[in-house]
């Protein structure tokens, strides 16, 4: 059986559609607007850039396995000391009295050896 519904009802569901409909043009009109405010990306030479082809990479191995490094190359920078060797890997966690890495300086080891020991 239907129930008949009453006059306010019928405009309670214009008022909520309308307003809908008011809300997706107002978000419509704020995405063009911002939109429109965009800026070009900057351009670049092509002689900064690296064109090559591009080659699928096939990998069929189907065992578990460590990726670990077997060269590591130090790049030299200007600096008055360089590391040498990373004691510790990466994502575990430190104390306050964890060594970290080796510095090469003599004079930064010895300094630092002499506050130690003194």
């Amino acid at each position: 059986m239907d129930i008949k519904r009453s006059p306010k009802s019928k405009l309670k569901k214009r008022i909520r559609t309308v307003a809908l409909l008011l809300l997706g043009v107002v978000a419509l009109g704020g995405i063009t607007y911002g939109l429109t405010k965009l800026r070009p990306a900057p351009t670049i030479h092509r002689s900064t850039t690296v064109i090559d082809a591009v080659s699928a990479v096939r990998c069929s191995s189907r065992f578990t396995a460590t990726l670990a490094a077997h060269d590591v190359h130090l790049i030299p920078a200007p600096a008055d000391r360089r590391i040498e060797k990373v004691l510790n890997q990466a994502c575990i966690e430190v104390k306050a009295d964890t060594v970290v890495v080796e510095h090469s300086n003599r004079k930064w080891n010895h300094r630092r050896s002499t506050q130690i020991y003194n």
